[in-house]
């Protein structure tokens, strides 16, 4: 089957106009590539010989940082641009403050808190609050039920409390009051 067919005569034409320009491209490459990498050193933007060439800004981007040419903005993207801002401005990951958040306030008396409770950071209780409703779920309603006209910011303290006399946390530090 593949012995009987024949190139259409326009099929062949078009394929060897592309094998024309392409092996063009391949003879010419090199010798843009060297123009392009001194007119950048010269200061010619990656934006302005994408636009000339008819390549992708990507093309000099990587061309530039090859040859060592000085940006003229940060990136805004990708690993550089997460490296670039790092060093602008350096935020604890969530678990690298853990331990330093603390409550300012102090708990409402009312609240009766043992001070191991009290004391606890917001990340520490958010976790024990939650790991206490969620292996005892009809507990967790309950508690919440009965502490609602509780302040918002002890309410989980409030329930790592009530958890911990219940015996489904430990904490170091805690005393049974009883």
């Amino acid at each position: 089957m593949a012995d009987k067919y024949e190139t259409p005569d326009d099929a062949r034409e078009l394929f060897a106009r592309y094998k024309q320009h392409y092996e063009g491209e391949r003879d010419l490459k090199p010798q843009m590539r060297e123009l392009a990498g001194r007119e950048l050193q010269a200061g010619a933007t990656v934006g302005q010989l994408a636009a000339m060439t008819g390549l992708t800004p990507e093309v000099f981007r990587r061309m530039a940082r090859d040859l060592g040419v000085e940006r003229r903005r940060p990136p805004t993207v990708g690993k550089l641009a997460a490296r670039e801002s790092s060093k602008a401005e350096s935020k604890p990951t969530r678990w690298e403050g853990a331990q330093a958040t603390r409550s300012v306030a102090e708990p409402p008396a009312g609240l009766g808190l043992s001070p191991a409770v009290a004391a606890l950071s917001e990340d520490q209780v958010r976790l024990l609050s939650g790991q206490a409703e969620a292996q005892h779920q009809d507990w967790g309603r309950e508690i919440r039920r009965e502490l609602a006209g509780v302040d918002p910011r002890w309410m989980r303290h409030a329930i790592v409390e009530a958890a911990v006399q219940a015996g489904f946390v430990d904490i170091p530090g805690w005393k049974d009051k009883g």
